[in-house]
């Protein structure tokens, strides 16, 4: 009976060993194959510890979102590197003071349209004009290139063309009203493209042509202007002097 009793002792150790044994085997494989390799220093041991892992894990992994956001720790728990001892910024280099440029010297002033250019070309065709046909050269008015100018101006500007303004003027009466005196006077106007266009086409005119060759004129006044279009404005006035 003493060897039964012994042998029936050793029997239920033995299977009660195998029982635990496996037991334990089963946890340590739910804690492996739930775990990361962040879990790898927790403690196993059953259903509860497996749940405890994935949470832990889950925390780590805000943690690591925020602490990479706010400068925090990171997943694996690792503190940020010291930040370098700041230095102080070099000072920028002094600009350089620029030099003054010299302000280039004005331009002339351009004159106004209906060049004096153009109305001595004017003064030259028409006294061209004249030599040609055996006559003596007129001469330049002042104050009658004054007239003419002003009136080519305001035809341009009040948009007519004709010997008496919108008022009614004739060109002797604007010749009265600026102070000059006349026996015989004539006036010539043209549009056209070009001073000499002009000219060619008053020596094709009848009456135009007429006061250009009239050997009683001794001055001239001329004006030139030119429109927005670019038309050009020629007024002639003819006196006996």
């Amino acid at each position: 009976m003493g060897k039964k009793r012994w042998t029936r002792l050793l029997l239920t150790g033995f299977v009660a060993f195998s029982l635990v044994g496996t037991s334990l085997g089963g946890a340590f494989a739910s804690a492996a194959q739930a775990a990361t390799p962040e879990d790898n220093a927790q403690e196993s041991g059953g259903n509860g510890a497996v749940v405890g892992g994935i949470m832990a894990l889950g925390l780590i992994t805000m943690l690591a979102k925020g602490g990479d956001k706010h400068g925090g720790t990171s997943a694996a728990g690792k503190a940020p590197a010291p930040a370098p001892a700041s230095t102080p910024a070099p000072k920028p280099a002094p600009k350089p003071v620029p030099k003054p440029v010299p302000k280039p010297a004005p331009a002339p002033s351009q004159p106004p349209t209906g060049t004096a250019a153009e109305e001595q070309q004017a003064l030259a065709l028409l006294n061209a004009d004249r030599a040609a046909n055996g006559l003596a050269p007129v001469r330049a008015n002042s104050k009658l290139a004054s007239l003419a100018g002003d009136y080519a101006q305001d035809m341009i500007n009040r948009n007519f063309f004709a010997h008496n303004n919108p008022e009614g003027q004739t060109p002797f009466d604007r010749m009265r009203e600026r102070g000059i005196s006349f026996g015989y006077a004539g006036e010539n106007l043209a549009i056209n493209t070009s001073v000499a266009g002009a000219e060619q086409a008053f020596m094709n005119s009848p009456g135009h042509r007429a006061n250009i060759l009239n050997p009683r004129y001794t001055q001239v006044g001329i004006g030139v202007r030119h429109s927005r279009s670019g038309s050009v404005y020629v007024v002639q006035e003819y006196t006996d002097g």
